[in-house]
């Protein structure tokens, strides 16, 4: 049995993949779905679910190189790739069964996403991170995985395929993808600020992600870390961000305890547990602070954002105009224009309902009391976020 799964359910096979650890696959050509002499195909065959897909999913995604070629299955939605489809475009799971390859799936998606969406999808496939494949918006993240592809990947592969259907909205995109991204709320924060204003980002220009920054040996034989990577930097500038979330500090931990230590018959052993969970959460917020200090003794500005910043209504207006402030101010770069466009209230109106579309509002002190406020201001958060959930 052969067949070739794209799209979303290519998309969930490959998140599954990534986040089981499951090491990069060889690369193939598209083949035709094919089954044995008098086989048909039964639910069974088709379904993704033993590869990491979903179980039972309302459509399977599926692609061939001719119409002849389709798999008939009221069930299945076929994509016909007749030309334009550049050699080792797919990426083989077991046997002759193979997904899209990720450069194909980000151009694919550019047919079914919005734009900031199929950007954050860039920034995963080029990054160290995955989403959970079935609830993409509110499941688990894995962290520490392997990139499974570039952007320079995804750039030649642009540039070798024709008349695929994705493919322009694909190469415009691209353009605020950047490879090493370390989680999706970064990956949110980075592409507002470098999607132009004309599309409600930020329009801030270039950044690079996780770069690292080599100390001096002076502080390094003092017992200063060799090296800090900051999370963002604006290209030709030497400000940026660091985002510390909700569980950077975790506060909760100590939460969970005190309860415990007021009922706990071994008071010393609760006492213990709660002073370690102290400890742990004054040595990272030293750590930080140390981290900015030595940013700073490198000439770097760099400025925290937190979950807040994304969820309170304004607040990130108001973190990219701190940042044009310190952009303008340390590296003599103009921000006018960006200022200004910050000033509209019908621009900022919108750009707040697509921000709170892309967030994971499990993290926010929940949707309820998050779309009181958006309604007290005059927005409709639920709107945007029921269109953008499948495809997270």
């Amino acid at each position: 049995m052969g067949i070739v799964y794209n799209k979303i359910t290519a998309l969930q096979i490959l998140r599954s993949m990534r986040s089981a650890g499951k090491p990069a696959r060889k690369r193939t050509d598209l083949f035709a779905p094919s089954l044995p002499a008098c086989k048909r195909w039964t639910w069974g065959r088709l379904s993704p679910g033993r590869f990491g897909g979903e179980s039972n999913p309302a459509k399977i995604y599926v692609a061939a190189p001719s119409a002849g070629e389709r798999i008939r299955n009221s069930r299945v939605t076929n994509t016909v790739y007749g030309t334009g489809l550049p050699r080792n475009s797919c990426v083989v799971l077991a046997g002759s069964t193979a997904i899209s390859g990720p450069e194909l799936l980000f151009v694919e998606m550019g047919a079914l996403m919005p734009p900031i969406v199929q950007g954050l999808l860039g920034m995963e496939l080029c990054g160290t991170f995955s989403r959970d494949p079935i609830n993409p918006r509110l499941g688990p993240i894995t962290y520490g995985v392997r990139p499974v592809t570039t952007v320079e990947k995804i750039e030649r592969f642009l540039s070798a395929a024709t008349r695929l259907r994705g493919h322009d909205q694909a190469e415009r995109v691209l353009r605020v993808v950047r490879d090493n991204a370390w989680s999706p709320m970064e990956t949110v924060i980075a592409t507002m600020a470098m999607t132009p204003i004309s599309d409600l980002g930020y329009g801030m220009g270039d950044m690079t992600l996780n770069f690292r920054l080599d100390q001096g040996a002076e502080l390094i034989s003092l017992g200063v870390p060799q090296s800090r990577v900051p999370d963002m930097l604006f290209d030709g500038t030497n400000v940026g961000l660091n985002y510390d979330g909700r569980g950077h500090l975790d506060l909760d931990a100590i939460a969970s305890v005190v309860p415990v230590a007021e009922e706990a018959c071994d008071g010393d052993a609760v006492r213990q547990d709660l002073s370690d969970v102290i400890g742990s959460i004054r040595r990272k917020s030293i750590d930080d602070l140390r981290r900015n200090r030595e940013l700073a003794a490198m000439g770097y500005v760099i400025l925290p954002a937190t979950s807040e910043d994304l969820f309170v209504p304004y607040a990130l207006d108001a973190l990219m105009l701190e940042v044009m402030l310190a952009i303008e101010r340390f590296s003599q770069v103009d921000m006018k224009p960006q200022r200004v466009a910050l000033r509209s209230k019908a621009l900022r109106g919108r750009r707040q309902q697509l921000v709170w579309s892309l967030l994971p509002w499990a993290e926010a002190e929940g949707f309820a009391r998050a779309t009181a406020i958006a309604d007290r201001r005059g927005f409709t958060a639920a709107t945007l976020l029921d269109e953008t959930e499948f495809i997270l």
